[in-house]
């Protein structure tokens, strides 16, 4: 099998789905749910009259773990029940996602010049399938209509909703394929790999925190400074009152940066509302809010109850150190969270804040190559 010669991850994952023949799937081949495992369905006919050589099978073999990598059949398990435009869509979208990473294609593969052609408007260079799709869902018709520019069957992803209600059962399983074909190719050796895809992995496979319970343990490592103060009793000799006593003289700040962006979608920016609602609540400690795009700006807490929404453009995570500078946060007593989709810069050197928490939608990766702080993701089963 020259996939899992040259490309071992891959090429385990492969051996681990049971591969079932059947001339109903839409395409040339697709993932499918059939509790307890992950099926990898073929339509026999497509897939002869499609690939003809064995570069061309494992790049179609390559796209479809690269969809188990990014999660794609349990993200988009519910969105492929809804409208055969909205499984359109997102199949698009995921596509585009995973196809950046194929050396050399192969046949029926959406790229990214095809769609930008097609809907003239520049797409950015491996984001995230959720980016995609925010910005293409707007112009569902416009596609519908110009439709893909190639002709041939691509891979099927009505598959993925039979993995909806499964829910956890599911992700649990596709997880275990992935970590399982990792163990035994770093065993023998990955093979040829691109490093945002061991990222990716690497967050796959992570285990799942919680960012309040981290925020809770970045705030008690606040150092406390002491310093004198006649409202408190000297500990060390209670009975002389003109002894001052001490207390901290820290103030804990919890700064708090909520990304507005235009790729930030209302359910999506509803959640981050929501969250910090929460954590308003049940943090004893100071915290300030912003909201952020290409510049972070101050909101109040009338704009956090009334949900208001002043989508910007893009993203940019430097500006938010900016700003903890220009507003003399100290490093060294702050906190900071930053709700955000993760589509920011790829570069960026590590700021002095070292107590510092991204929290991301369950669905997407941090753009950052070389990411700092702690990275953890909103799950639907969080409380």
């Amino acid at each position: 099998m020259k996939l899992l010669d040259e490309s071992r991850f891959y090429g385990e994952v492969v051996l681990r789905l049971n591969r079932v023949y059947d001339e109903t799937v839409g395409g040339t081949m697709g993932l499918s749910w059939q509790a307890p495992f992950w099926e990898l369905r073929i339509n026999p006919i497509l897939f002869e009259e499609v690939y003809h050589t064995v570069a061309e099978v494992k790049g179609a073999l390559t796209h479809q773990v690269l969809h188990m990598v990014w999660e794609h059949p349990i993200r988009y398990a519910d969105k492929m029940n809804e409208n055969a435009a909205e499984a359109k869509m997102v199949g698009l979208a995921t596509d585009l996602a995973v196809n950046q990473y194929i050396r050399g294609g192969f046949p029926g593969a959406h790229t990214l010049q095809e769609v930008t052609e097609m809907i003239d408007l520049q797409l950015p260079e491996y984001a995230d399938s959720s980016t995609y799709y925010n910005l293409l869902h707007p112009l569902m018709d416009t596609i519908d209509n110009e439709g893909a520019s190639s002709q041939l069957p691509g891979d099927d992803h009505k598959g993925w909703s039979t993995g909806a209600e499964a829910g956890e059962e599911a992700e649990a399983a596709l997880r275990n394929v992935v970590a399982d074909a990792n163990h035994d190719a770093l065993v023998a050796g990955r093979g040829t790999m691109s490093g945002e895809v061991e990222r990716q992995i690497e967050q796959l496979l992570a285990p799942r925190r919680n960012w309040r319970g981290l925020l809770r343990k970045a705030i008690s490592n606040v150092p406390a400074d002491k310093q004198d103060s006649r409202a408190r009793f000297n500990r060390r000799q209670p009975y002389r009152m003109e002894l001052a006593g001490k207390i901290d003289a820290t103030q804990t700040n919890v700064v708090v940066f909520i990304d507005n962006s235009a790729s930030i979608s209302d359910e999506t920016a509803m959640r981050f509302m929501a969250e910090v609602a929460q954590m308003q609540k049940q943090l004893a400690a100071s915290v300030h809010f912003y909201a952020f795009d290409t510049v972070a700006t101050p909101i109040d807490k009338q704009w956090l109850a009334n949900g208001q929404r002043r989508a910007g453009g893009g993203t940019a995570f430097a500006p938010i150190f900016e700003q903890l500078h220009q507003d003399r946060y100290r490093p060294e007593s702050t906190v900071v969270v930053i709700f955000t989709d993760g589509d920011g810069e790829h570069e960026m050197a590590q700021p002095k804040y070292r107590r510092l928490v991204w929290v991301l939608p369950e669905d997407v990766t941090l753009s950052l190559t070389e990411p700092f702080g702690q990275v953890v993701r909103l799950t639907k089963w969080e409380d």
